[in-house]
């Protein structure tokens, strides 16, 4: 399940994770880690997740998403309770997340995160821009230009 964001429908995923699992079918969720609750139910019917992480600092996380970055840390609270396989996902955007502070920042933000079998460094695009712009939507990142890719390996070997 992705997204948008699939926690926005909780209940929704709860009643087909119930159909898939009588059915033996192996369910994975994409999630930032916010949405409507119901997480524990929810995250029992789910074999894996893949979080995106949006920042690591609850003032940029907020620039960023218009968001609280506790609700993310909740999530990733009952991720731990459960034992729950994960694989973190990290956009790197331009200005933001492509320095060698933040990546050590967030090579220890993970720390909190049991369970971890995989971690991708995404390069920032820009294919999104103009659905945003079609829906009148306000996009963050305006302006913003797509990630080098180069930069993203050296970046990785800091994780």
């Amino acid at each position: 399940f992705s997204g948008g964001e699939p926690l926005l429908h909780s209940e929704f995923i709860i009643e087909l994770c119930k159909k898939l699992k009588e059915n033996n079918i192996h369910t994975a969720l994409d999630t930032a880690g916010v949405g409507n609750g119901n997480y524990k139910e929810l995250l029992s019917y789910i074999d894996l997740v893949l979080l995106d992480i949006k920042h690591t600092n609850s003032n940029e996380y907020n620039k960023l998403t218009g968001g609280n970055i506790k609700y993310q840390e909740e999530f990733i609270d009952i991720l731990n309770k459960l034992n729950k396989k994960v694989w973190i996902r990290q956009v790197v955007v331009p200005g933001i997340t492509d320095n060698k502070e933040y990546i050590l920042s967030l090579k220890e933000y993970l720390k909190k995160i049991n369970n971890i079998e995989r971690i991708d460094l995404l390069p920032y695009h820009t294919m999104g821009v103009d659905k945003y712009k079609k829906l009148n939507i306000k996009y963050r990142l305006d302006g913003i230009k797509a990630m080098d890719k180069n930069k993203i390996e050296e970046l990785k070997k800091l994780l």
